[in-house]
């Protein structure tokens, strides 16, 4: 467990679905995230192929809670019951041992859990959870960035070990830390992690997570230089079950005309925000293990969000926006003085640095971090 002077926790957010989180982790071992190719005659390649037993993504439920006990998860794909689709389930495990892209209609899907979580009186509540599936086309010379995780949960006991791969279209490329070097960095912070402090075990494009390198939750991102050039990042988020506080996010979606869409969704992680919503407002809340909202002192409140695809901050966007830039350096339209920040329906459209990246969907990340005492 880190040193709770600080406490950071994330939050993603997602375009076009529907659906409500809740409370508790999935938690895959692998990236999900698909490169593909089509030749002439329309048969697909696959990258990674994950109906070679070491590159399926094997998923599974987290319940930290105190006196939470998981009683069944049902796994579902868009809609479809994953056992439908030929996945594998045992017990509440899923092995994702099948190619999706021609399943997912060549877009984006997203994994989803019904989850039955018993309380400490034996009490059942349905909680669901999400994850996206990404799927994108590869371009022969771009290069993509992956980052499988033994695990998203870590406790005093437990570490991470996260694992960066790189690919060129769809063939995988060596990171050999001489022309190919990878840099692991927390969050969108500019100092490398060495492991100079003895917190972590650094080699190249392999990074293990300790506890004492988390407070709550923090997002680990990993930049892969060729030649010199940065190419692509990716993140993941770990969280630390065995931290006493954390920072829990609260979602309320908005209309055209600034009215609230629903309820809101409270303690999230992830958020399917609806096609029709122009803005999204995520306030972050201190909690204690049990999700109770701390009492005490907080200040310095430090909320960011940024492009969850190229770990670049955005710039500034309005709700009427139809593009964005990522950026190096802050700026008002990226940043927030208080506990709140929010997403417009902008931010989901990324132009690149400098124009240079085609207009693609994409998924926002809202990040904070606030001092405690």
């Amino acid at each position: 467990m880190a040193d709770q002077s600080s406490v950071q926790g994330s939050v993603v957010l997602r375009k076009l679905r529907t659906g409500q989180q809740f409370g508790v982790t999935i938690d895959c071992n692998k990236a999900l995230f698909q490169l593909y190719t089509t030749d002439a005659k329309g048969n697909v390649t696959c990258s990674p192929d994950w109906t070679v037993a070491a590159n399926a993504p094997v998923c599974n439920v987290a319940v930290t809670g105190i006196g939470a006990t998981l009683k069944s998860v049902d796994w579902k794909i868009n809609g479809a019951s994953a056992q439908s689709l030929g996945l594998t389930i045992s017990g509440n495990t899923l092995t994702i041992n099948k190619n999706l892209v021609n399943a997912l209609n060549f877009a984006n899907g997203t994994l989803t859990a019904d989850i039955t979580v018993a309380d400490s009186n034996g009490q059942p509540t349905v909680v669901q959870k999400s994850e996206a599936i990404r799927i994108q086309r590869a371009v022969a010379e771009g290069y993509v960035v992956m980052i499988d995780a033994s695990t998203t949960v870590v406790n005093e006991k437990t570490t991470a070990k996260l694992v960066a791969r790189l690919y060129q279209g769809t063939t995988s490329q060596s990171i050999d830390g001489k022309q190919v070097v990878a840099k692991w960095f927390r969050g969108n912070g500019t100092t490398e992690i060495t492991g100079a402090n003895g917190d972590a075990t650094h080699v190249n494009n392999v990074l293990t997570v300790s506890p004492a390198m988390v407070n709550g939750m923090q997002l680990f991102v990993c930049r892969v230089y060729v030649g010199g050039v940065e190419v692509d990042a990716e993140g993941v988020n770990i969280s630390d079950a065995s931290d006493q506080l954390r920072i829990a996010a609260d979602v309320v979606n908005m209309d055209s005309a600034g009215a609230a869409i629903g309820t809101g969704q409270k303690n999230v992680t992830s958020v399917n925000t609806p096609e029709d919503a122009s803005s999204s407002k995520v306030t972050y809340r201190v909690v204690d293990s049990n999700g109770v909202d701390y009492t005490g002192k907080v200040n310095g409140w430090k909320v960011q969000k940024f492009h969850a695809d190229t770990m670049k901050l955005i710039g500034g966007s309005t709700a009427s926006a139809t593009s964005t830039t990522d950026v190096e350096a802050e700026d008002t339209g990226n940043t927030a003085a208080a506990n709140a920040i929010t997403i417009y329906a902008g931010d989901f459209i990324s132009t690149g640095k400098g124009g240079t990246v085609q207009s693609h969907e994409t998924e926002v990340l809202a990040t904070a971090s606030v001092n405690i005492g």
